[in-house]
């Protein structure tokens, strides 16, 4: 794993590799790599591991990924950063229009309020006993995954669950908001989508409310497990799914409706995958680190990721999300 700019290197990282493990994390500068030094795991151990929670938080973090992928993901300074900050967007007054550029216009500029936003550490321990991990070795075996798998998967659920929901986590009064939290989203009552015909309409009452706040795309729709296997019906007398029906409106494209079990069933959340509706401030990806107990006897593992999605709206409360409810 490489190290970030300002980081210690890894000379510097040697200086303090016998030291205990918390020590060695602080004087390191909180550098996670520095309970990474001088354990039990050798380097093809920790390569293994980091595949294994890649492998896994691949197949949970739907909604995280997209933002990742839409370059909506950025550091934040590593795990010293306790507090997000952002500024809120207020609309500025229309251009001039004009055929002579010495026409004194209308100066105006954008009001931005500081936003804050906690940054928590998600987080899963477990812990390998030195005759496992020395039987392990004997006998050519890999390490057992199914500690570090229970233990991605704890945390992949809850930086989702984040996104989503929220948390009731409060910091110095902020919040953290998810999709179906935050106070100014879009929100509406749809109709079941039991009956296919009750669906695309949804929909297209989902991107009005989009298109009125003056958001364009691009577009995802992140739809209950329930929801998304009704979509996959047929258009009447077509052969055509309202999947893909949804999927080649304007704004949308090939894998934009995914399916996410954090959503209670009966719900659906359409969101605008711009910086200006929200984006990912990371400390740390998800990662597993180690620190020894009971004389080296047993290596205490936890899987930890310090992140928070940071969901937004303008100042006169418009929003890019859409989160519709009551469709069972």
């Amino acid at each position: 794993m490489l190290l970030t700019p300002g980081q210690p290197t890894v000379m510097e990282l040697a200086d303090v590799a016998g030291l205990p493990a918390m020590a060695r994390f602080l004087k390191s500068g909180f550098n996670i790599n520095a309970l990474r030094t001088n354990t039990l795991l050798m380097k093809d151990d920790w390569t293994m591991l980091d595949t294994w929670v890649v492998e896994v938080s691949s197949t949970i973090l739907n909604g995280v990924m997209d933002l990742q992928a839409a370059g909506l993901s950025f550091g934040n300074g590593g795990l010293g950063t306790m507090i997000s900050q952002y500024h809120q967007r207020s609309a500025m007054r229309t251009a001039t229009v004009t055929m002579d550029p010495r026409v004194d216009a209308e100066r105006d500029r954008i009001n931005y309020p500081l936003i804050s936003v906690p940054v928590p550490i998600i987080m899963s321990p477990f812990e390998i006993n030195i005759r496992e991990l020395s039987a392990a070795r004997q006998h050519g075996h890999a390490l057992d995954r199914d500690h570090v798998d229970d233990a991605t998967r704890a945390v992949s659920e809850g930086i989702e669950s984040l996104l989503f929901l929220g948390s009731t986590l409060v910091v110095q009064a902020t919040s953290i908001y998810g999709y179906t939290t935050h106070p100014q989203r879009n929100t509406g009552n749809g109709s079941s989508w039991a009956t296919s015909t009750n669906i695309y309409p949804n929909v297209l009452t989902m991107l009005s409310g989009l298109k009125g706040d003056g958001y364009t795309g691009p577009y995802r729709l992140y739809l209950h497990p329930t929801q998304y296997q009704q979509a996959l019906a047929l258009n009447a007398n077509t052969s055509t799914t309202i999947m893909n029906t949804i999927m080649s409106i304007p704004g949308f494209g090939p894998g934009s409706v995914k399916e996410v079990g954090t959503l209670t069933a009966g719900q659906a959340v359409m969101v605008n995958l711009s910086r200006n509706c929200v984006d990912l401030s990371v400390g740390q990806e998800t990662i597993p680190v180690e620190w020894q107990e009971k004389g080296g006897l047993v290596s205490e593992f936890v899987v930890l990721a310090c992140l928070v999605p940071r969901v937004k709206s303008t100042a006169d409360g418009k929003s890019g999300i859409f989160h519709m409810s009551n469709l069972t």
